[in-house]
């Protein structure tokens, strides 16, 4: 098996137009001063899609941070794997949750946040067989508005 099919297994492979369809579904959201708050998508430029941007940018590192969003109501806990890069750099893509979204949530979710992710070498040992496969674990939220 080759590194990529090995990491193939642990993200499962979602097509762009999919991609790009959940997306605009189902929006990623953070909290803030005890409130949650949309990230924006990011705008592709000349020549780029919005898939190849949503799987190549993290979307919690600097985000820009749209309104309020009301309503909420958690649905399920997930655990979520992404790409390493290194213990002290944990910068899920909006691609890979996506791809990670239980069938059974399918048509109920509008929205996710990434809660928990490794932030030290202890923690990051704590799941080595997916840190040795070249995958940080992340606990994810689901939610649907309410």
């Amino acid at each position: 098996m080759t590194e990529a099919e090995a990491k193939q297994s642990w993200i499962p492979a979602i097509a762009d137009d999919v991609l790009e369809e959940m997306a605009q579904r189902m929006m990623p959201v953070v909290r803030k001063d005890g409130a949650f708050w949309q990230v924006a998508l990011p705008t592709p430029e000349s020549g780029q899609t919005l898939a190849r941007i949503l799987r190549a940018t993290p979307h919690l590192f600097e985000p820009k941070l749209l309104p309020l969003v009301p309503g909420l109501r958690e649905r399920a806990r997930v655990r979520t794997y992404h790409t390493f890069s290194y213990y002290g750099k944990f910068r899920p893509n909006i691609a890979e949750v996506l791809a990670q979204v239980p069938r059974d949530l399918l048509a109920f979710v509008q929205a996710f946040e990434v809660v928990d992710g490794p932030q030290t070498a202890d923690e990051l040992n704590r799941e080595l067989a997916a840190t040795e496969a070249g995958y940080h674990v992340a606990t994810t939220v689901f939610y649907a508005m309410v």
